[in-house]
């Protein structure tokens, strides 16, 4: 910022976390379809795994890959039994979403 300029703060967004998961996904997630999840922030990892713990749903994770913006979202699912924790390697979408390819495919 520039010395003597003035600086007014605007929320540009405002993320508000789902009461819970639909059951549609909570289905898929409980039989193990789900291969992977994509966790941008902290805040969402955080929120992702209270919901599968409030719903019985860590089980069925065991088939699923997390794919993360950084440490810090990866440190919010710390514990999860999953197939795996996948960090990108910079804090950026186009990194996380490079992740993806190639493209998942539902293994056998």
């Amino acid at each position: 910022l520039l010395p003597g300029m003035p600086v007014v703060t605007v929320e540009a967004y405002r993320a508000e976390a789902a009461g819970a998961l639909e059951t549609h996904v909570a289905d898929a997630l409980r039989s193990g379809s789900v291969d992977g999840v994509l966790l941008f922030s902290r805040r969402a990892a955080s929120l992702f795994a209270d919901a599968v713990r409030a719903k019985g749903l860590v089980p069925g994770l065991a088939s699923t890959t997390l794919f993360v913006l950084s440490r810090q979202v990866a440190a919010a699912v710390d514990g999860l039994a999953t197939a795996g924790v996948v960090i990108a390697g910079t804090p950026e979408e186009a990194s996380l979403l490079a992740l993806l390819k190639p493209p998942l495919t539902r293994r056998p």
